[in-house]
């Protein structure tokens, strides 16, 4: 079988990403890893129904694909050697999306290695690892085929089960697509209309999680300009990377809007990877920001 340079720097990628991540994975063991740590353990020989309850215990969370890999892996792997895999197949993928992009591989390197948000993804928001790892996979057959990509949209949906909070990025593409509404000879609705009801199925499903979520970030939020500045800066560089285009403020207003609500948390990372989106395909200067 033959493979072509890109095939091997994204396997390349693959390879750095698990090495490292199986190497320092034993030294990050605090914080929430010690409730995912637990997790695995409790989850390991029991029946399905058992398991379930036993991770929703430790964990309290409905979203179900984190506990469908650790579920079938337990039994036979290291949580470490499970999550280091993991790790590696997300850098592919986002090394992948990177490339159709353009984008330099000394910046693809650099940004699936060392990138701050990478970092809390490998070792860190276990669950929003998975959820990244689908969007990532979705946003290729987008890139591919297209927004009218339906094994795009099939890993949006995992996407969404896996992490609720990829509805952010859901949002950010239908506001864009809202926005082209004024132009008609380029606009379809079926980006709206699958996304949207994708997104809407899942929210129902797991309304009371969801709105149980919503509440508790809102009453832990005390709104700061700590939190305010960050996701503007990284609009005020998209707008330059995308040559000024007002669509840029439509797919950030979802991004904005939930930060003035609940905080800036995690939805300051997802800013990030829109902007990264942009930086992405800029000249020199803007990847150097990256």
């Amino acid at each position: 079988m033959k493979y072509d340079l890109n095939t091997l720097f994204r396997l390349f990628s693959f390879l750095i990403v698990f090495s490292l991540s199986l190497f320092l994975a034993p030294y990050y063991y605090s914080g929430d890893q010690l409730l995912y740590n637990k997790a695995y353990e409790n989850v390991r020989g029991l029946d399905i129904g058992s398991a379930w309850t036993a991770y929703d215990l430790v964990l309290k969370t409905s979203e179900i694909i984190h506990f469908i890999f650790i579920y079938v892996a337990s039994p036979f792997i290291s949580k470490n050697l499970l999550m280091s895999f993991m790790n590696g197949v997300l850098a592919y993928y986002a090394t992948y999306s990177m490339q159709l992009l353009k984008t330099n591989t000394i910046i693809i390197l650099w940004t699936v290695t060392l990138n701050y948000y990478f970092l809390v993804l490998y070792f860190a928001a276990e669950r929003l690892k998975f959820a990244f790892l689908f969007i990532a996979i979705a946003f290729c057959w987008y890139l591919l085929k297209g927004m009218k990509s339906y094994k795009g949209h099939l890993f949006t949906g995992i996407a969404i089960l896996s992490h609720i909070q990829i509805l952010a990025f859901c949002s950010s593409i239908v506001s864009k697509e809202i926005f082209h509404l004024k132009r008609w000879n380029n606009f379809s609705w079926r980006p709206i209309l699958i996304t949207g009801t994708i997104g809407l199925c899942i929210s129902l499903f797991l309304y009371d999680y969801v709105i149980e979520k919503i509440v508790i970030f809102y009453n832990m939020h005390d709104l700061t300009f700590k939190d305010i500045i960050p996701i503007f800066i990284l609009l005020i560089l998209s707008f330059r990377y995308s040559n000024w285009n007002v669509s840029v403020f439509f797919v950030f207003l979802p991004i904005i809007i939930g930060i003035l609500l609940i905080g800036g948390d995690r939805l300051n990372m997802m800013g990030y990877f829109i902007f990264l989106y942009y930086a992405c395909q800029f000249n020199k200067i803007g990847r150097a920001h990256v």
